[in-house]
């Protein structure tokens, strides 16, 4: 069995797909089988992952822009 040829067989009756329940079964598999991330990081990156977005909802950022311009101004790219 070619494991390409067999998943580009599942993409294309996939595609094909118009009963929502056979959707929502393959949506319920593909989470029930994929590894939450969020499981694999350390504490301290849980933390540091958090603190972000703790700054960025009280409007604590900087744009892409000001963050280029300062790594060239460091860096004298």
């Amino acid at each position: 069995m070619n494991i390409q040829t067999e998943k580009r067989h599942l993409i294309a009756w996939m595609t094909e797909l118009k009963d929502p329940t056979i959707l929502a079964q393959l949506k319920a598999f593909k989470e029930a089988t994929e590894e939450g991330w969020w499981d694999l990081v350390s504490d301290a990156e849980k933390l540091a992952i958090e603190q972000g977005i703790a700054e960025l909802d009280a409007g604590h950022s900087i744009s892409h822009e000001e963050v280029m311009r300062d790594v060239k101004a460091k860096f004298d790219v």
